[in-house]
């Protein structure tokens, strides 16, 4: 497997050879239809799931971004509800795909998933959806409070998308900037 294979393979929670074979097999998945419209309403933190609030207590205590972070997501079982997004330094202030929610791949599908890992999250091929996100991501980077949203997305023929996402934001002296989201569909 090649280490870029193996990378993206990590970020998405797979491992080992019959992970990546799954891809080659069946029916390519359905591509759904674009968004037409996201409506997005701000909530307070109170109303927040209880794994979105421990989010929030494990932010306070890694206000700088570190290795710990992940590790206490990890530790409690929630790696799998979180997306990240970061740049790669001051010269690159795009926010890349560095990890997905599984509930968001579930939903966009696991071939526009792997096509995004390492991506500018705004290159998404639902370009008006994730330029409407960026500015959330954004707030909540130059925030620096967290942020909780109800996300209702709406395509044509489809019933509406509802989700909420907790937004994490840091950014560092050296150019960094991160945001991670704590998805629940």
């Amino acid at each position: 497997m090649t280490p870029v294979l193996e990378m993206r393979a990590a970020l998405l929670g797979w491992s080992g050879f019959p992970a990546i074979l799954r891809f080659g097999l069946g029916e390519p998945e359905p591509t759904p239809p674009p968004v037409t419209e996201v409506i997005i309403h701000r909530q307070p933190l109170r109303v927040a799931a209880d794994w979105q609030a421990a989010l929030c207590d494990i932010w306070r205590r890694h206000r700088v971004l570190s290795p710990g972070f992940l590790k206490e997501i990890e530790a409690l079982g929630l790696r799998e509800r979180c997306g990240f997004f970061a740049n790669s330094g001051p010269s690159d202030q795009e926010l890349r795909v560095r990890m997905l929610a599984e509930p968001t791949v579930r939903y966009f599908g696991r071939e526009w998933a792997e096509s995004q890992l390492g991506r500018p999250h705004l290159e998404d091929p639902h370009a008006d959806y994730a330029a409407r996100i960026d500015r959330e991501y954004q707030e909540s980077i130059d925030g620096g409070e967290p942020l909780l949203n109800l996300i209702t997305m709406l395509r044509p023929g489809q019933p509406p998308t509802v989700y909420t996402h907790m937004l994490l934001g840091w950014t560092a002296g050296t150019g960094r900037r991160a945001v991670l989201s704590g998805v629940e569909f």
